[in-house]
């Protein structure tokens, strides 16, 4: 591939990540929230959330943000499924979704991309890096159940 058309395909890879900012979170449009929280705003706070949580568990903090602000990112082609509806909704893998959006970047480039996306998607294995469960704890908060 040509550099002017890996140059290309940087800008329509950095393009598509602005998507985000115009991609509100489903489920607070689904509890009526006034003031939506955009899909963007939703993973720069995963990612502080993330270094945080890294750092108290010595795990690598620059890592676990990295995780963070990738994991979103298939969301501009399948767009955001409140976790209400996952159940009800096929979508695609979002590990595909981000091999398909890093098509023509440089290979250096497209393989951090994706291996940032695989590994943030990997967290719920029993061999997932610590990263990864930092990131996904991050994302996905747990709430104790009461009396915990």
């Amino acid at each position: 591939m040509s550099p002017s058309s890996q140059d290309a395909a940087i800008v329509r890879y950095a393009y598509e990540a602005g998507y985000l900012k115009r991609t509100p979170r489903a489920g607070w449009q689904l509890a009526s929230v006034p003031h939506l929280e955009s899909v963007a705003e939703h993973s720069f706070r995963v990612g502080i959330v993330a270094y945080i949580i890294a750092v108290h568990e010595s795990a690598n903090p620059d890592r676990a943000a990295a995780l963070s602000l990738f994991h979103d990112m298939p969301e501009t082609r399948i767009g955001d499924i409140p976790s209400v509806g996952k159940r009800y909704v096929s979508t695609s893998d979002p590990r595909q979704v981000a091999h398909d959006q890093a098509e023509g970047l440089p290979d250096a480039l497209a393989r951090h991309i994706t291996a940032l996306v695989d590994e943030h998607e990997s967290a719920k294995r029993p061999d997932a890096s610590p990263e990864a469960r930092c990131s996904r704890d991050a994302d996905k908060p747990r709430v104790p159940a009461a009396g915990s």
